[in-house]
């Protein structure tokens, strides 16, 4: 146990080695600790930059559109309300989903490693969140039914504008061939 005139003594031969030079202080292990950290810090930078993700989320309704004008193929319309002039029936149908699309390119959507394909609920609502890059990128949106032409939008994903990560979808559909025989 020490006693306070040891203690005293301790302190005093510290500040000794101190003055010559031969005590390495906290603050040289701090440097070492700044000068190792330095090293790593632009991996660290990396990984932070490749671990960011960015999120785009779709929401909405699809119909047929049963007073369509003759010649009407299709419309897809985003972040507007739906239209409650039209007479319109929801219709279940199959949503995909293409990121980082490039018409010049992509000449095959179906053989696309960035797509996702959603059915729709039968009332036509669907609702789907995907993980994507946090920078501007194109987005296709392809609607099919069967029996009709699929109906397709190429919209800019751009983060910076408000809303970005979340659009609503409405889908307007003629009215199906099909389902007009009966």
């Amino acid at each position: 146990m020490l006693t306070v005139s040891d203690s005293a003594e301790v302190l005093r031969n510290k500040i000794k080695d101190e003055e010559k030079g031969t005590v390495k202080t906290a603050s040289v292990k701090t440097t070492s600790r700044m000068h190792i950290l330095s090293k790593f810090l632009p991996l660290l930078f990396l990984l932070a930059t490749i671990s960011c993700d960015g999120f785009l989320e779709l929401s909405g309704e699809i119909y047929t559109w049963e007073d369509a004008p003759t010649g009407f193929s299709g419309e897809i319309v985003l972040d507007q309300p739906v239209d409650k002039k039209r007479r319109l029936s929801p219709i279940e149908a199959v949503m995909t989903i293409v990121l980082y699309y490039n018409p010049q390119k992509h000449k095959d959507v179906d053989k696309l490693a960035w797509r996702k394909i959603v059915r729709c609920q039968p009332d036509g609502r669907f609702h789907i969140g995907l993980t994507c890059s946090p920078g501007k990128f194109q987005v296709l949106l392809r609607v099919t039914v069967s029996n009709l032409q699929p109906v397709e939008l190429v919209f800019k994903h751009n983060p910076g504008r408000p809303q970005a990560y979340q659009r609503t979808v409405i889908v307007y559909l003629p009215p199906n061939p099909e389902s007009m025989k009966h």
